[in-house]
């Protein structure tokens, strides 16, 4: 489908209490562990309507992909794998997510962008009736990122 056919998009809202560092390379407050109230927001492009005039259920993008964002991260501390206090925590018991780059905003957006285009896009017959066209994070009340492909 082209951007210029008629579509639907919908936005799904999300949010987790994480702490996070960027350790890697990193010079600045941010570098210190630190917590945020992380609000995020999955869109989604539907190309059609089904029976209901539903593009996609709002609940299925919470069951399917939110819910275990949610769980995933929240009161979690995020870490890239190759951060020293991953090493001084492991087996200690803390929750910790690891990641394979500097947990940053931007980071975390395509994370979620990609376990969710894993889960939601659906087509019939090579024919795309929904896929995910953005994730967006808000990191602080002023610090966003939105991640597409």
């Amino acid at each position: 489908m082209s951007l210029t056919s008629k579509h639907y998009d919908l936005t799904k809202k999300f949010r987790f209490e994480s702490a996070h560092r960027l350790a890697k390379g990193y010079v600045g407050k941010c570098a210190n562990i630190h917590g945020h109230s992380w609000n995020g927001e999955l869109t989604v492009r539907c190309y059609e309507l089904d029976s209901m005039g539903m593009g996609v259920d709002f609940g299925i993008m919470k069951e399917a992909v939110l819910r275990d964002i949610e769980e995933m991260f929240d009161h979690k501390l995020i870490l890239q794998k190759d951060d020293p206090i991953a090493k001084l925590l492991e087996g200690s018991g803390s929750a910790v997510v690891l990641v394979d780059r500097n947990p940053t905003s931007e980071v975390l957006a395509e994370l979620v962008y990609n376990f969710a285009k894993e889960r939601l896009n659906y087509s019939i017959n090579g024919r795309v009736v929904y896929e995910v066209l953005s994730v967006a994070i808000d990191e602080t009340c002023t610090s966003s990122c939105k991640y597409s492909e």
